[in-house]
């Protein structure tokens, strides 16, 4: 009985942490569109501003080097570019 009891605890613990893990995805997923909400409301035809984009990276608490790269992913420009962080 120990050994079948063993293998419903670690098949219970795999499960938990799968659905953790999809949580933790799902948050993810939603955090990046909000962000992207957030990018597209400040963005003006295709361009944001460095200044914008510090705040931007402050708010969310992500490296910049991060925002950086969901920039160029939706195709938006840097403009008036404070120090070459981006």
């Amino acid at each position: 009985m120990t050994g079948r009891g063993n293998r419903t605890e670690a098949i219970y613990s795999f499960l938990k942490r799968l659905q953790a893990d999809e949580s933790k995805k799902k948050f993810r997923i939603e955090g990046r569109k909000k962000l992207e909400e957030v990018i597209l409301e400040n963005a003006m035809d295709g361009k944001i501003s460095c200044a914008t984009c510090f705040r931007i990276a402050d708010l969310y608490g992500i490296p910049k080097k991060n925002l950086t790269k969901i920039l160029n992913e939706m195709k938006i420009k840097i403009t008036q570019c404070q120090l070459g962080c981006f």
